[in-house]
């Protein structure tokens, strides 16, 4: 359920802890009734998508865009 989503704020500090780099876009999207955040990050290597779960804040994927 929607109550037990983090919030943004508490995603941004996780993926910039975790990856590096500064949020440049974050959303939350959901997908089979699971929420994700979809963060878009600037970081030394190039701009990384990271997906994360919105409610245990685990980093489920993250690719370099080219």
């Amino acid at each position: 359920t929607i109550e037990n989503i983090m919030s943004i704020e508490e995603a941004k500090q996780i993926a910039v802890e975790t990856v590096g780099g500064k949020v440049i876009e974050i959303e939350l999207d959901e997908d089979d009734h699971r929420y994700e955040y979809e963060i878009d990050m600037i970081t030394d290597v190039g701009e990384v998508e990271v997906t994360m779960d919105a409610v245990t804040g685990t980093i489920l994927e993250q690719e370099l865009d080219d």
